[in-house]
């Protein structure tokens, strides 16, 4: 797998449709038979048209989109340069940081779940998630806003549901923000080793679940 750092955009055309940017021209990739998906190759032709005009346009400098259905690739294509100036041509393996645009997919997978009986909005995160049971609430006595003074721990006065999570009010941060948590988040996880990694640690309380709002990937 290759990875790209150059300018990266990324938005959701259709369902499964994930369209990331960076730089410049076409490659194919060859992928299942569209037909016997349910698609129309011919329609989904005019995916990478319309990217080659976006390209050409100015709009973004390169793209990766792909349709699975059932497990199966109807469609994968890249558009364009990871690095225009080294003149790289793009590559479906291209690894992009798309950051919050997974979230619109895992809300809507989430919200299949409902939808079938599977995942309750209003349990707590614990029913599916113990490891989350008990957790407790970083308080600053001085100024929680501002995140002077040493922090204490509190009881939450509710635990965190399923519903918290899909609309930040979780209460959790994991180092983007201006909390004395965040910093010691970042201190403690990631100034000891240098190394910024996110995905293998887990967020902690700073709020407590339901009294504001806290956008991060954590919840």
């Amino acid at each position: 797998m290759t990875q790209n750092r150059s300018g990266v955009a990324a938005w959701t055309l259709v369902a499964l449709i994930l369209v990331v940017t960076t730089f410049g021209r076409a490659c194919a990739v060859a992928a299942d038979d569209p037909e016997s998906l349910g698609f129309s190759s011919s329609r989904l032709a005019r995916i990478a048209t319309w990217q080659h005009a976006q390209v050409d346009a100015g709009a973004f400098s390169g793209a990766v989109a792909a349709i699975a259905s059932h497990g199966k690739v109807a469609y994968l294509r890249a558009v364009g340069f990871r690095d225009q100036a080294r003149s790289s041509p793009m590559q479906t393996d291209a690894i992009f940081w798309i950051a919050s645009m997974s979230k619109p997919i895992t809300s809507v997978a989430a919200m299949i779940l409902v939808d079938e009986g599977r995942l309750d909005l209003a349990a707590p995160v614990h029913r599916y998630l113990p490891e989350l049971k008990g957790m407790m609430v970083a308080v600053d006595p001085k100024d929680p806003a501002i995140g002077n003074g040493d922090l204490a721990l509190e009881p939450q006065k509710r635990p965190m549901i399923v519903e918290d999570l899909l609309r930040h009010t979780a209460g959790l941060v994991y180092g983007v923000g201006a909390t004395k948590v965040d910093r010691l988040y970042n201190g403690r996880l990631y100034g000891k080793s240098g190394v910024f990694r996110r995905d293998k640690t887990l967020a902690d309380i700073v709020f407590g679940s339901g009294r504001a709002s806290a956008c991060s990937s954590a919840g």
